[in-house]
């Protein structure tokens, strides 16, 4: 499996949600999908888009967790 950095993913989920919000609503003006179940899709994107961004700011500091704890475990 190819790696996909954060930033890559982040990139992705941007354009996804984008692409949803376009979608969304255009179905909302042909009937295709209550608009509240595509505000909730909208908002279930921007919360995996807040969680991606969370862990790249958080990056460093979750690496050095890991391999501190990895260290630990191996004494």
């Amino acid at each position: 499996m190819t790696k996909i950095s954060l930033a890559q993913q982040i990139e992705e989920v941007e354009r996804e949600l984008k692409l949803r919000e376009s979608v969304f609503q255009s179905h909302g003006r042909t009937g295709g999908m209550r608009s509240s179940a595509a505000e909730f899709h909208i908002a279930r994107m921007k919360a995996v888009l807040t969680t991606l961004r969370w862990l790249q700011a958080h990056e460093a500091t979750i690496r050095t967790a890991v391999a501190q704890s990895k260290s630990d475990s191996q004494r």
